[in-house]
């Protein structure tokens, strides 16, 4: 949406005719296009059901991180390379962008936002969405890493004995195995559990009553 901002962008008064052309991106037309945005969420039933206010505060915050950067002229000299960053991270994640905003309305139809609380496979997904959402490209996940993440989670929980004695124990070695995880698909652990927005709390999901759930499942 920021490309668009930046080359078709009449009503706020800011058109790039030629990318070519030296960057001029002022922190005032960044604060313009997050204003836009954060106030089409707002209007959106389905994006302002799925997130919370305080979540909607720290995408703005993730936004204004992310592309105050490109006011940066000695790194973004002009309007192409500003384009070529947004274009190569819209590359990787527009696949995955597009399955993100189904869930949602999936998760819109059902009128029950506790359903993401309540359903373990819900929480994890949507907490795994909600990483996609996120502004800042290092904190998210791709397509990918996202299919590696959810197999990994499940297949754990369902290979658990089921004469357990020791939850502790277990969570232990899930979390020893699945950093390992991380680090192999290039996600930065202490990025990954960040706390503000998209936080898998896998102590809450991996508890005795969800672990039978989800043995259960036919996954």
């Amino acid at each position: 949406m920021f490309i668009v901002f930046l080359i078709n962008n009449k009503i706020n008064n800011f058109f790039v005719n030629n990318l070519d052309s030296d960057n001029d991106l002022k922190s005032k037309h960044i604060d313009s296009f997050i204003d836009d945005y954060i106030f089409s969420i707002q209007q959106s039933e389905k994006l302002n059901f799925f997130l919370q206010e305080r979540e909607l505060n720290f995408i703005k915050k993730s936004m204004e991180k992310y592309l105050y950067s490109f006011t940066n002229k000695a790194k973004y000299p002009d309007y192409k390379s500003i384009v070529n960053e947004l274009l190569k991270n819209t590359f990787i994640y527009t696949d995955i962008y597009s399955l993100v905003l189904e869930f949602i309305d999936i998760i819109n139809k059902t009128k029950n936002y506790n359903i993401i609380q309540d359903n373990p496979i819900i929480y994890l997904l949507s907490n795994l969405f909600k990483k996609v959402l996120i502004p800042q490209p290092e904190y998210r996940v791709n397509s990918n890493q996202m299919s590696i993440i959810i197999n990994f989670v499940i297949n754990y929980i369902k290979n658990i004995e089921n004469n357990f004695d020791d939850l502790n124990k277990i969570m232990r070695e899930f979390y020893k195995n699945f950093n390992n995880i991380l680090n192999k698909n290039n996600i930065q652990v202490e990025n990954f559990y960040l706390k503000d927005f998209g936080f898998i709390d896998f102590n809450k999901l991996i508890t005795l009553e969800n672990i039978n759930y989800i043995k259960k499942l036919n996954l």
